[in-house]
């Protein structure tokens, strides 16, 4: 296969992956009636290629989104993998039986660090209604003043430190 025809290939996969945002009526897809016929015009197109995919890619985007919002579901467990789901959801089974973490890491075969990492997330990763950091006003206000100029001096970012009293 030449770069013509991997490339031609490439753009019909993705194509066909995303049918519905190629057919759709505007707004939620492009409007492409007919499909068949677009990886051919796209590669001899290359500009309304690359706009097309942006505005494909930007109606995935907002149609996740609007189902992520609909669901009421904007944790960061959302599309998750199912095995994983299933490999958190063992984790806690395991751990509510009682079960130490090197206990937990030595039965599944995981890293043990993660078994620690998946117990202290607690069930707050995927609870929509769990908070967040807490914002204080006391701790912005030190964030943005005093806890800037640390008496002694402050990293710069390059490892260097530099003194208050050569200011």
């Amino acid at each position: 296969m030449d770069t013509r025809e991997e490339e031609l290939a490439r753009i019909g996969k993705y194509i066909r992956d995303n049918m519905d945002y190629f057919c759709s009526p505007p707004p939620g897809g492009l409007g492409w009636p007919r499909p068949g016929g677009l990886p051919k015009y796209y590669l001899s197109n290359p500009e309304e290629w690359a706009l097309d995919l942006q505005r494909v890619e930007a109606l995935k985007k907002a149609a996740w989104l609007r189902e992520a919002v609909e669901g009421c579901d904007l944790t960061s467990s959302r599309r998750m993998a199912p095995g994983t789901r299933q490999l958190l959801d063992e984790i806690r089974r395991l751990a509510g039986e009682g079960r130490s973490p090197a206990q937990i890491s030595a039965q599944l075969d995981v890293a043990e660090a993660g078994v620690r990492n998946v117990l202290a997330l607690g069930s707050g990763a995927e609870d929509a209604g769990a908070l967040g950091p807490v914002q204080l006003p006391e701790i912005e206000a030190f964030r943005k003043s005093w806890g800037r100029s640390w008496p002694g001096g402050h990293a710069n970012g390059n490892g260097h430190r530099k003194s208050q009293s050569a200011v």
